[in-house]
């Protein structure tokens, strides 16, 4: 089950979102070597674990739009991811049952590419769009792919934020 939803989001949220992520997130080198799909060392991407308990405003805010229309009662963490180009990434699978994905960049161009891959019977790609929120059963394989040489040297990075279930 992989499904997408537009326009949970304003405009402005995901304004506000994004500039939260480019000038006062803090980033941090990460990779998933916890996956059983991934070998001992995995690719380094910038990104950042959070427990629901550290939740920032805009974390919390993210929950409430997802409580609006889902149960979040067992989401117990987020992951914010910044790709940029270059970085290279394997697949994995989350922990828990369910993943609901954000993008969160307040502009988004096909060209720029960074869709993520879920790999199950096939591939399907799902590309970047403001305030696209993505669910997935967290047992499917996926991966965030960087961006193209087109994208724009002044912008951060590709932006997302997954919330995981228990």
């Amino acid at each position: 089950m992989i499904k997408t939803y537009d326009n949970l989001l304003s405009m402005n949220d995901v304004s506000y979102i994004h500039d939260t992520l480019t000038y006062e997130h803090p980033w941090y080198f990460s990779n998933d070597i916890t996956s059983e799909y991934n070998s001992n060392k995995g690719n380094l991407s910038l990104g950042t674990i959070r427990h629901r308990k550290d939740f920032f405003d805009f974390e919390n805010y993210l929950m409430s739009v997802l409580g609006n229309n889902f149960d979040t009662s067992k989401i117990f963490r987020c992951f914010s991811n910044c790709f940029r180009k270059g970085d290279k990434t394997n697949f994995h699978v989350d922990p828990g049952g369910k993943t609901y994905m954000f993008y969160l960049n307040k502009d988004w161009k096909r060209r720029w590419g960074s869709y993520t891959i879920f790999r199950k019977n096939n591939i399907v790609k799902i590309f970047p769009k403001p305030g696209r929120l993505v669910v997935f059963d967290a047992s499917i394989e996926h991966k965030g792919t960087a961006p193209t040489l087109l994208f724009p040297n002044n912008i951060a990075g590709r932006f997302s934020i997954a919330f995981h279930e228990r």
